[in-house]
């Protein structure tokens, strides 16, 4: 079932619903314009939520995972640092491109 579709017979705004998973409503509301999908962690904590299998509009790229203090939400700080890794290796590879590039020229 469409996101906000399921999350709207489930009786939750987008507020409520986000604050219940522990991202931001702004996460919410990209996933259900296609802005960004949710990473796996989340979206199956949203489907346990919400109570059913979810499906998201087309997104261009994945969303960065906002964790708020919840020790009940090990997934969410798993997935936190998934993308924070992958945001380290793309600066990395950028540097070292740019090193490289300056090597070329000199």
């Amino acid at each position: 079932m469409d996101i906000r579709q399921a999350r709207i017979n489930a009786g939750f705004s987008q507020e409520k619903f986000a604050a219940t998973i522990s991202v931001g409503q702004q996460a919410i509301s990209d996933w259900e314009t296609g802005k960004t999908c949710p990473l796996d962690a989340t979206r199956k904590q949203a489907e346990h939520v919400l109570g059913r299998k979810l499906t998201f509009p087309k997104a261009t790229r994945f969303s960065t995972v906002v964790v708020r203090d919840n020790p009940r939400s090990p997934l969410q700080s798993q997935a936190f640092q998934v993308t924070r890794m992958q945001l380290d290796i793309k600066r990395l590879k950028r540097a070292l491109k740019a090193a490289q590039a300056t090597k070329a020229v000199a």
